[in-house]
């Protein structure tokens, strides 16, 4: 049996200084980046 966590929503003050982190750092890639407005819905992935 394959445990593990599959989605996690975190709010967080600054997103292009938490995505840098998630990318540079961690090695997760962009999955959705989709702006309106003020309004931004960020996704990252596991590379795998």
């Amino acid at each position: 049996m394959s445990q593990g966590v599959e989605v996690v929503g975190l709010y967080v003050r600054d997103q292009d200084e938490a995505l840098a982190f998630y990318v540079e750092k961690l090695g997760f890639r962009v999955h959705t980046d989709a702006r309106a407005g003020d309004y931004r819905w960020l996704t990252v992935q596991h590379p795998d």
